[in-house]
């Protein structure tokens, strides 16, 4: 276990991906991660992972800290079809909207539409 799981879990709390996502708590993220605990992880009835869930609580620095971990899936759809993107989209959240969609999609994507448009 590393440091960041002992450090989290001295202050009695067991490192929960799905907390650490409500709570914006990007250090319980990585005590999480280190404890096993994966971001494909889903909830059981709505089949949301933690990105879902941090977008839905505006949990910017989980978004930007789970963004750069390989588990990542800003792409996954919860159990409505939904992705986080979304969810951050249908409550007015276009800061973190943002952040999910730069990583959705590389830099230059839009002007790549009219090229590829352009020469066919």
């Amino acid at each position: 276990m590393s440091n960041l799981a002992e450090e989290v879990t001295e202050f009695g709390a067991r490192p929960d991906i799905f907390r650490a996502a409500r709570e914006d708590n990007a250090q319980m993220l990585r005590a999480a991660l280190d404890a096993g605990e994966s971001l494909t992880q889903v909830e059981e009835q709505t089949f949301r992972n933690p990105l879902h869930i941090a977008a839905l609580f505006s949990s910017r620095n989980f978004i930007r800290e789970a963004l750069a971990h390989r588990t990542a899936e800003p792409w996954s759809k919860d159990g409505s079809g939904l992705l986080p993107a979304d969810l951050c989209w249908l409550k007015n959240d276009f800061e973190t909207h943002d952040i999910l969609f730069e990583a959705m999609y590389y830099k230059g994507w839009f002007l790549d539409l009219f090229n590829d448009q352009a020469n066919p």
